[in-house]
């Protein structure tokens, strides 16, 4: 009788430790929402918004939007002079980071280094550790796809699809028949 309640007690004692790592372990991106998109397709003129999260912002050196990682995307609109920014069938048009309650803590871009004619987290308050959410404001030009790509661990892929906008001429060919085959 002592071994079985030795036994047992060795179970639990073993099932509570793995319960106690589970609870407390590490999150990882991939199990968490760490991105969303406002649209999957949007008409040229329209307005459609990317967001990540900052929670996993060490993980992020592979996300690409457009071919184009975050940091590559910085550097062009610094040397584009500022926004909007073209990526492919997109322009960037703003770029807004958001706190942990959801307030918009600044509008516009913002560098990691000052310089360069942007603000830099350092002369802010509150700085870069406040901000839970950053949004890129997008504006379909022309028509085709926008590619959001994940952390490559996570193989998340995104397509955003850009359409033609309808022009008041569709209308009146349709209303007429213009174009039908006699």
């Amino acid at each position: 009788m002592k071994k079985i309640f030795a036994i047992v007690i060795s179970l639990l004692f073993v099932v509570s430790v793995f319960g106690v790592s589970q609870t407390t372990a590490y999150k990882w991106v991939c199990e968490e929402e760490y991105y969303k998109i406002s649209a999957k397709t949007a008409k040229v003129g329209e307005t459609f918004t990317i967001s990540l999260s900052t929670e996993f912002w060490t993980d992020y050196s592979s996300v690409k939007i457009g071919g184009l990682t975050i940091d590559e995307v910085t550097s062009k609109i610094v040397l584009n002079g500022g926004l909007p920014y073209r990526i492919g069938p997109v322009e960037i048009i703003g770029v807004d980071y958001y706190g942990e309650d959801g307030a918009l803590i600044y509008s516009g871009l913002v560098l990691p280094d000052c310089g360069f004619g942007f603000p830099c987290w350092s002369e802010l308050n509150p700085s870069w550790p406040a901000v839970r959410w950053i949004k890129w404001t997008f504006r379909a030009v022309t028509p085709g796809t926008l590619i959001l790509n994940g952390v490559d661990y996570c193989n998340d892929t995104e397509t955003v699809t850009i359409l033609s906008k309808d022009l008041p001429f569709k209308f009146f060919a349709k209303l007429f028949g213009f174009g039908k085959k006699d």
